[in-house]
């Protein structure tokens, strides 16, 4: 009985070493904002003891000191194949860190409103507010995130790309850190060391996506026995999986200027609206508070690098920490914001509020400093929605409003996300190879913009170099008039031209439309029908067409022809009801100037672009019939006239509902 009662007792010893708080000061302890009283912060909770055979400690080892180098990773760690070189960096070059220092969190008067209290804001070395503006990894676990791990992908994103920072994004769970912690480790050291020698700013996020709660065991267990933890171990048996993460990387990397933690990067699922607060201060204010704990006491110098926190269902309830914000002795502290550009702020709430920036603009207000490490410019279901949608995209147009608005709030970003995928979000196509090269001989290596980068990709590199929305063209063509095919094209029944007439046509080969017996007397004597076209439309903002007149002379501003198209389409899908455009198109006169003459057929020949304005809502049905009211002049009468290529084309930014796959 003894002996039991002696073993029971060393098990109890043991669970309650394993359960060890971070020793604090009284200065650094919580008060509860409402009650007044006196919070500790809770150790992550451990799942049992951790016995001596675990901790992997020699009994005649020193405990590392704070400020000690740590031991580089072991023989068997994960070691980066990197094929490339570095470039030299471009003279002319300043990186982010020359221009901005080490970062801090500071008061701003944002508004200069003595009544209003100061912003908490991310600012340079002096004090002056700024604004980063980067780029995500995909998870590093796999070869869809890990890839940018090279020279060349970081000499793009600095020189290339003029980014100001990287985001190392660590996926726990998903064959990520805890199956494999001593590759993943290695990995973003490799990648802390590629963005230091370039200057550039980088965050390293602990990536809670799946299952979502930052106390999941997946989580807490990751990486405990790992060998480069030892030490920290055999000083603080109570840390779990984070705490020994971020305690190793802070007493390795905590020295730079330019590094800055994530200890929870896009955790979901935990509340709701209602419950948001709650959570808060139950969960993720304690957990938080135990990382910024354990950092600050292996930091590897004085100066405290920022800690970014994160709150629930992906980190859109960002004013809920204005109730209870988490404590630091010098108050370095962020607060992470994400959106989906296609999912938020699509609309007006029911206070013709945009809510997710009212949450931001209520967290700024409430003296929280924010920073966006992640935005996507897809469209994506939040976890409470669970309605089985699946992404979307890309939406440029809501990505710019959104962007716009936090250069506004002095808001820095992240963009998500540097992967090789066959993916809205993704910067890169799957095709783009994994070493970049110098395709446009300026000496740098870059992704070709035609056949590398995706249209988000092209919309993040220009917004990073602070150049303007790249826009595309498509077009859809409706009738050409090949092989002597007019395709529904006719006369209107309402025609009161009794000499217009048209037939099929060819020069040199190409089919074309021939009218003749068009007068002079304008645009309401002469009209054409393309009827029952059934073709959708409404997403198009210009008609075109090209046009034919023999060769004349005319000076550049006499008029040739003129054209007035009307557009029908069913009301409500209706074909019996027809809608239709007679004012919102005016009338188009095609001048001299606008002609080219091609000797070798004896025509001269103008493309006629006329600009839509679209519905308000844009139709969804199609376009029924097209009427075309047409006139030749004084100096065209009596001329035969060809028409060619009828069609739509639109020049857009790459928003996917402005766009139709083309024809």
């Amino acid at each position: 009985m003894k002996e039991i009662l002696i073993a029971i007792s060393c098990v109890f010893v043991l669970f309650a070493c394993a359960h060890k708080p971070t020793v604090l000061e009284e200065t650094t302890r919580i008060l509860e904002p409402e009650t007044g009283t006196a919070l500790e912060p809770a150790p992550l909770e451990e799942k049992g003891s951790i016995s001596e055979q675990e901790t992997g400690t020699d009994p005649d080892s020193a405990l590392m000191e704070k400020g000690t180098d740590l031991p580089d990773l072991c023989e068997e760690a994960f070691v980066i194949d990197d094929p490339s070189h570095a470039i030299q960096k471009p003279a002319d070059f300043i990186t982010p860190v020359e221009r901005y220092g080490r970062l801090q969190v500071a008061d701003f008067d944002h508004d200069a409103d003595p009544s209003t209290a100061p912003r908490r804001q991310l600012c340079d070395e002096r004090g002056n507010p700024l604004q980063l503006q980067g780029i995500s990894s995909f998870g590093l676990h796999g070869a869809e995130g890990d890839w940018i791990l090279t020279e060349a992908v970081f000499d793009v994103l600095a020189y290339d790309w003029r980014s100001d920072s990287v985001r190392l994004v660590v996926d726990i769970t998903e064959q990520g850190y805890a199956a494999k912690p001593a590759e993943l480790l290695a990995k973003v050291e490799k990648g802390i060391e590629l963005a230091n020698k370039r200057g550039l700013y980088v965050m390293v996020d602990w990536h809670v996506f799946s299952p979502g709660d930052p106390f999941s065991p997946q989580y807490l267990d990751a990486g405990k026995n790992l060998p480069h933890y030892a030490q920290i171990r055999q000083a603080h048996p109570e840390y779990n999986g984070p705490q020994l993460f971020f305690a190793y990387l802070s007493q390795k990397y905590g020295h730079l200027p330019n590094i800055l933690w994530e200890i929870a990067g896009k955790p979901q699922g935990n509340s709701s609206e209602e419950t948001a607060r709650e959570v808060w201060q139950n969960k993720f204010l304690p957990y938080s508070q135990s990382l910024v704990y354990t950092i600050r006491d292996y930091d590897a110098d004085q100066f405290d690098n920022i800690i970014i926190c994160a709150t629930d269902n992906w980190s859109r309830f960002i004013d809920v920490p204005v109730h209870a914000p988490v404590q630091d002795t010098k108050d370095q502290i962020m607060y992470s914001v994400h959106f989906h550009a296609g999912t938020d702020d699509t609309g007006y709430d029911t206070l013709e509020q945009y809510q997710m920036r009212h949450k931001v603009l209520n967290a700024l207000d409430g003296r929280l400093a924010v920073i966006c490490t992640e935005w996507r410019a897809d469209f994506l279901p939040y976890p409470s929605a669970n309605d089985g949608q699946t992404s979307l995209g890309p939406f440029i147009d809501f990505s710019l409003r959104w962007l716009t608005f936090l250069a506004e709030q002095n808001i820095s970003w992240v963009s998500w996300s540097l992967t090789r995928k066959d993916t809205f979000f993704s910067a890169t196509l799957e095709s783009t190879p994994a070493l970049p090269v110098d395709t446009d001989d300026d000496g740098i290596p870059n992704w070709d913009w035609d056949t590398e980068l995706s249209i988000t990709g092209r919309f993040v590199r220009a917004m990073l170099r602070g150049e303007t929305v790249p826009l595309y063209t498509d077009s859809a063509l409706m009738r050409d008039f090949e092989r002597g095919d007019l395709g529904k094209f006719a006369l209107n029944a309402d025609n009161p031209n009794p000499a217009l007439a048209l037939k099929p046509a060819e020069y040199s080969g190409n089919g074309v439309a021939a009218i003749t017996g068009m007068s002079a007397k304008g645009v309401w004597d002469n009209r054409l029908q393309f009827f029952s076209q059934n073709f959708l439309y409404g997403i198009y903002r210009t008609f075109t067409f090209d046009l034919y007149l023999p060769v004349l002379t005319a000076g550049d501003d006499e008029a040739l022809f003129v054209v007035k198209p009307i557009f029908q389409y069913a009301h409500q899908g209706n074909p019996d009801a027809m809608n239709w455009w007679p004012d919102l198109i005016p009338r188009t006169i095609v001048t001299g100037k606008d002609f080219t003459v091609m000797p070798e057929s004896g025509l001269m020949k103008a493309t006629v672009s006329i600009p839509l304005k679209p519905l308000n809502p844009a139709p969804k049905d199609t376009l029924e019939h097209l009427i075309l009211l047409v006139s030749l002049t004084p100096v065209s009468a009596g001329s035969l006239v060809y028409l060619d290529n009828v069609g739509f084309s639109s020049l857009h930014n790459g928003d996917s509902i402005y766009r139709l796959p083309l024809e």
